[in-house]
């Protein structure tokens, strides 16, 4: 049931959004349920996850695109997330607001 009407609002055009109440960590893994639920591809889980949930979040903010005048806070991957949604934890560098961030041990 829950796909079926996650599919009903995907294809009325409601914007879908990746994000949690629990761990601050836990999106990677709600974008790997929806790609495996059926609702999601896995590109358009890495653009809900990357663009549209962050600018619903915050509307006012240069978010969720790498072009000039956008805040420079992106991740680097060893694979690509497009073709496999478990890519999302193979995190090789973080950056926010232009600043690398150390990666945990």
């Amino acid at each position: 049931m829950q796909r079926d009407n996650l599919l009903t609002l995907k294809h009325a055009g409601v914007p879908l959004l990746i994000g949690t109440d629990g761990a601050a960590d836990a999106a990677p893994a709600e974008a790997h349920y929806l790609v495996n639920l059926g609702v999601l591809t896995p590109r358009e889980a890495l653009v809900t996850l990357t663009e549209t949930t962050p600018r619903f979040i915050f509307p006012e903010r240069p978010l969720g695109r790498l072009a000039p005048g956008f805040e420079a806070s992106f991740l680097v991957l060893q694979r690509d997330p497009t073709q496999d949604i478990g890519a999302l934890l193979s995190i090789t560098r973080r950056v926010k607001r232009g600043i690398e961030l150390q990666l945990p041990h």
